[in-house]
């Protein structure tokens, strides 16, 4: 949707707007309780603000919504290598951390205000609004922490606005799933194929087990397919291992909001999601899989 940069590395334009709405969005709405503020005094505006009834909650819930959006457009712009900005759930699959690292501008500037910002929101639902305390002083450095961090995303979006990529990044963008080749292989004569272990993080469904990306892990090879938990998950559930010659079709169906990978084999069946498919189908079918390509 829409239309993006041709050049390699480059931020779509797309992006680079939404996110720059998002950043003026922030900053007109700061702009708005810093008057409230000098205007009357902070624990006003702390209690005015207040969820759900607050005569200014809107304005709590437009900063929040500014900053959450302007994030996911600006990690979707800088690590998708063509995001689809018409599918807002494929904007929440896509976040690549690792390709973030790699090609935003000024990630400390993101990191410190990202977390002034939570810890000031915290501070204010919990002083403020839980224990109904606006006027503590902890509640009023809260308030202080948020804006101070709101006003700080807002620069940091501003430069994902104007184009700015991490030097780091070298022209490259985002992470791509795709099948690295090597040389032609004596045993398929005039093929090629991938290089192995394909990784790439995915969303599983199997059996009882409901996991969405980047929760899984799946490591491919010609001889077996490996599924293990991320984040120390895998402690608790798997891993799996399925053996090449026990997969009897590969194929993709569509689920409720994308289209899923069905695997099936001998007495059992798994779906997986990544985002986009195609490379990994393709992969597979390069590392001997049964691919078929038609959607059912």
């Amino acid at each position: 949707m829409g239309d993006t940069e041709s050049e390699v590395g480059a931020t779509p334009v797309i992006g680079r707007v939404a996110v720059g709405v998002c950043a003026a969005a922030n900053l007109t709405i700061l702009g708005v309780i810093i008057t409230d503020v000098l205007s009357s005094s902070a624990s006003a505006v702390l209690s005015a603000m207040a969820p759900p009834s607050g005569r200014l909650g809107l304005l709590a819930f437009g900063l929040g919504a500014s900053v959450i959006l302007g994030l996911i457009f600006a990690v979707n712009s800088l690590t998708g290598p063509a995001p689809d900005y018409g599918k807002i759930l494929s904007l929440f699959r896509r976040n690549d951390l690792k390709g973030l690292s790699e090609a935003a501008p000024a990630m400390p500037l993101l990191g410190f205000s990202f977390l002034i910002y939570w810890l000031g929101f915290m501070g204010v639902s919990w002083f403020a609004w839980r224990r109904h305390e606006p006027a503590s002083a902890m509640a009023e450095v809260s308030g202080a922490l948020i804006l101070v961090g709101a006003a700080a995303l807002a620069l940091w979006m501003i430069l994902v606005a104007l184009g700015k990529r991490s030097q780091h990044s070298a022209g490259g963008g985002g992470q791509e799933h795709e099948a690295v080749l090597l040389a032609n292989t004596p045993s398929r004569p005039g093929s090629r194929r991938p290089m192995e272990p394909y990784r790439i993080n995915v969303g599983i469904e199997y059996r009882t087990i409901r996991a969405t990306i980047p929760l899984v892990e799946l490591s491919a090879t010609s001889e077996e397919l490996h599924f293990r938990f991320r984040f120390g998950l895998g402690l608790i559930f798997g891993p799996w291992h399925f053996r090449r010659e026990r997969v009897f079709e590969v194929f993709t169906t569509r689920g409720l909001f994308s289209t899923r990978i069905h695997i099936r084999g001998e007495s059992y069946e798994i779906y997986v999601y990544a985002s986009p498919p195609e490379p990994l189908l393709l992969t597979l079918e390069e590392l001997g899989y049964p691919v078929d390509w038609i959607m059912r």
